[in-house]
This record gives structure tokens, C-alpha cells and sequence, in this order.
């Protein structure tokens, strides 16, 4: 059994009482081995034995990645609609199910099926979002409790943050579902040259610009052209999404990179004040209140007043 003809699938993706639709597999020393046939769903003492033993991850035949992909979106649906279900247990499932897009879009951003993924993952996440008040605080509470703290995981984590901010963020300004869409989708995209980096490099995305020396700065302004370049010339990408990955650390004034501009668009501001808001809590360690006062002090003129405003309500609504 060659396993370079699977896929590894997390753990957190799955969720009892669903058909899978595909064969899941379990990793043994030298082989994989059938763990649920795909015309079963998952038991719940199976998925809780997994977790018991701190397994993370199981296998799909990669001919299977289209099953999986409709089975999340299955997951969602029922997750999002029963009343039953725990706030909780939908955070778990909604985090899940978004990380493990944002890790496939670090490992192999320039594939189709990757972006097809983040669409998936972006369109997913506004009908969740939007049925589901209290989710966003969630998403964001879950985010201080969660057992996975090594440097890839906070920055798949920053990923899907930062997309359901853009996400919830433009829903509050009452943006287009298209405009939404590709907001979502760039969010989950917009640090991908992370996953690409030598690990001096990536050691950056964790430590402030300001105390860069000037040739860690010169490097790490590279980043947003690195993540656009996975994408670019591509047919199937929305250019919309190229331009917001490529400016989301511009600022207005000429104060960001890589361009330098002198003003944004309202969509360059969000995924802009996005990504900043969530990179200072999970990537740097910042509190909220602190997140809220720089908003007020070092970041005053890099946004249009009224944007900031805009997003201190939003936030505040949110519960953040």
C-alpha cells in the first residue's frame, strides 16, 4: 500500500452520524490499515478512543479528496441547522473543518483543488457565521482553550481567524456575497508563503515589524508577492482574491508593503485590519485591550477614522 496515494485528514473533521461516502484509513508502523468502510459514519466511542490516544489524523485514498470535501460541506449543513447541537460542538466542527482547509493551502497553495477547497471553506463559513450569532466569539474563545499550540498550527489558526473576521466583518458593512467570498477566501490565503519558508524565516510571522532588524524586515515584506505569486496566472482564481492577498499589510499614508500605498480600498482595509488585529492576538501574544488601544494610538491614520470606528462596533457587537 503506497502511502503517497493518500491524504491525511484530521481528526476534527469528523463528526459522528454522518455517511462518509469514503474509506477511512489508520496509520499502523510500515502500513495503513481500513479503519471505517465509507458506506458507515464514524462511531462516536471510535472517535473518542482516536482522541484518547492523541490520534490527530487518519487517511483517504487521494481519489476519495472530492468525497471528503462534499462530506465537510454535509458536516456543516447539519452542524449550522441543529438546534441540538452545542455552540461548542459547533465551534469544534467549524474549526476543524476551516484549519484543515488552511493546512492544505500551506502545504500545496498553487493546486486547483486547494483553492476549490478555500472557496468551499469561505462559502461554508459566512452561512455558519450568519445562523449562528454567537459563533464568532466562539471561534475566538476556542481559540484562547485549544491544546495545539506549535507555530504551524497558530498560523492555520491565524488563517481561519482572519478569514472569519473579513468575513463577519464585511457581513457588518452589508458587502456583497461575492465581495464576502473572495474576502473569506483571501483571509485563508493571505500568509500561505509561511508554509514555504525556511524556519529562520518563518520565525517572523511571530515577532513584531517594529523590532525586525532591517534585513529580517526586507525579507518578511516579501510575503504578501511570495503568497500572491502560488496563484498567479491561474485561471480559476478570482483576481479580486489575488489583489487582497498581495495588499492585506498595506496601509493608508504609505506606511505598509509591499506597494506602499497611499490609500485602500474598503476591502483592502478590512483583510488589512483583519489580519493585523489577528496576527497581534495569536501570532504575538497581545491581549484584546491591548489590540484595541493601538487601534486608538500607533495605528491611528494607517485606516480611514471612520473604518476604525466601524470595526471597534463591530467588534464590540461581536463580544470581542
Amino acid at each position: 500500500m503506497d502511502k503517497n496515494e493518500y491524504l491525511p485528514v484530521r481528526i476534527s473533521t469528523l463528526k459522528e452520524g454522518i455517511l462518509l461516502g469514503f474509506d477511512l484509513y489508520i496509520e499502523l508502523p510500515h502500513r495503513l490499515l481500513m479503519f471505517v468502510r465509507g458506506d458507515f459514519d464514524i462511531e462516536t466511542e471510535r472517535l473518542s478512543s482516536l482522541k484518547s490516544k492523541k490520534v490527530r489524523k487518519l487517511y483517504i485514498k487521494e481519489d476519495d479528496e472530492e468525497k471528503y470535501q462534499q462530506y465537510i460541506d454535509r458536516c456543516l449543513e447539519v452542524v449550522a441547522n441543529d438546534p441540538d447541537v452545542s455552540l461548542g460542538e459547533k465551534t469544534k466542527v467549524v474549526m476543524g473543518a476551516s484549519e484543515a482547509t488552511a493546512e492544505r493551502l500551506y502545504d500545496n497553495p498553487e493546486k486547483k483543488a486547494s483553492y476549490q477547497a478555500a472557496t468551499n471553506t469561505s462559502i461554508n463559513l459566512a452561512k455558519v457565521l450568519r445562523s449562528n450569532g454567537d459563533l464568532l466569539k466562539s471561534i475566538f474563545d476556542h481559540g484562547d482553550t485549544s491544546e495545539f499550540k506549535d507555530k504551524d498550527s497558530l498560523m492555520h489558526r491565524h488563517s481561519v481567524n482572519t478569514a472569519t473576521l473579513c468575513i463577519s466583518f464585511g457581513e457588518f458593512l452589508g458587502l456583497s456575497p461575492e465581495e464576502i467570498e473572495a474576502l473569506g477566501i483571501a483571509g485563508l490565503y493571505h500568509d500561505v508563503a509561511y508554509g514555504k519558508s525556511a524556519p529562520d524565516i518563518q520565525k517572523l510571522y511571530f515577532k513584531s515589524v517594529n523590532e525586525m532588524s532591517l534585513d529580517e524586515q526586507k525579507v518578511y515584506k516579501q510575503h504578501p508577492e511570495i503568497g500572491r505569486s502560488f496563484l498567479n496566472e491561474k485561471n480559476f482564481v478570482n483576481p479580486l482574491v489575488l489583489e487582497l492577498i498581495f495588499s492585506h499589510e498595506e496601509k493608508n499614508q504609505g506606511n505598509g508593503f509591499p506597494s506602499g500605498l497611499k490609500s485602500l480600498s474598503t476591502l483592502q482595509e478590512i483583510i488589512s485590519i483583519s489580519a493585523y488585529y489577528d496576527r497581534s492576538l495569536t501570532c504575538l501574544g497581545k491581549t484584546r485591550a491591548q489590540v484595541f488601544e493601538e487601534f486608538s494610538t500607533e495605528q491611528l491614520g494607517n485606516y480611514q477614522l471612520e473604518s476604525i470606528k466601524k470595526f471597534k462596533s463591530f467588534i464590540k457587537k461581536s463580544g470581542l
